[in-house]
């Protein structure tokens, strides 16, 4: 896919197709990995969907040194833990969140749930605490 003047589209029956088979589709980015429905390229950002089908969907503890990430919870429910803070934010369908560089956290994407995630800038810098 080429960039200029001109609009590119993921059709809602594409990105539902990848997730009934997975349950993380990015939709734009530069990325290293392949999957199953190509990401409109981008150099400065990634943004995509995780989606939780009928088990609780966990992380691992970590956090990231340069990557901001913002969530918007489409579907269902989500709790983040601030890991030096101990706080546990329970997030709703609705919900809008940020996520600044060098937090340490862990999420539950719990049972049926769904987050439209953002990553600025677009790079995997996913750091994991022991």
């Amino acid at each position: 896919m080429s960039k200029g003047n001109h609009i590119t589209i993921l059709s809602n029956l594409d990105i539902s197709a990848c997730l009934a088979k997975t349950t993380r589709q990015y939709l734009v980015g530069n990325l290293k990995r392949p999957q199953p429905l190509r990401a409109i390229p981008d150099d400065h950002i990634e943004i995509g969907i995780s989606e939780s089908k009928g088990e609780d969907s966990v992380d691992l503890k970590h956090f990231h040194p340069i990557v901001t990430e913002y969530q918007y919870v489409l579907e269902g429910t989500l709790d983040l833990k601030e890991l030096d803070a101990g706080i546990v934010h329970h997030l709703v369908k609705g919900d809008f969140f940020i996520i600044y560089p060098n937090t340490k956290y862990q999420g539950v994407l719990h049972p049926h749930s769904k987050v439209l995630f953002i990553k600025y800038p677009g790079m995997n810098d996913k750091t994991l605490i022991q």
